[in-house]
């Protein structure tokens, strides 16, 4: 988790590749999930040959509020001897 509270997710040693100068590399991927009241879809921030950054703001990436079941309990009456 980001100091932001997005999430990011990177995945690495992807898929080899070498450009026509013979410089190579295995591509990889950076997608940050961000807190949005509304689904935005994914959508491309920067992209290289071997690199490529995306963010996607999603209701999904909220903080999720942990919710119980209470059900009215009565103590027992104290009987007196």
């Amino acid at each position: 988790m980001n100091v932001d509270g997005s999430l990011s997710l990177r995945y690495e040693h992807g898929d080899f590749f070498m450009d026509e100068g013979g410089n190579s590399c295995n591509r990889s991927a950076e997608l940050q999930l961000i807190c949005s009241e509304r689904e935005l879809g994914p959508r491309l921030l920067d992209s290289t040959a071997c690199s490529h950054r995306l963010e996607w703001r999603t209701p999904a990436a909220c903080p999720q509020v942990a919710r119980t079941l209470c059900v009215p309990y009565q103590l027992p009456r104290s009987r007196k001897k």
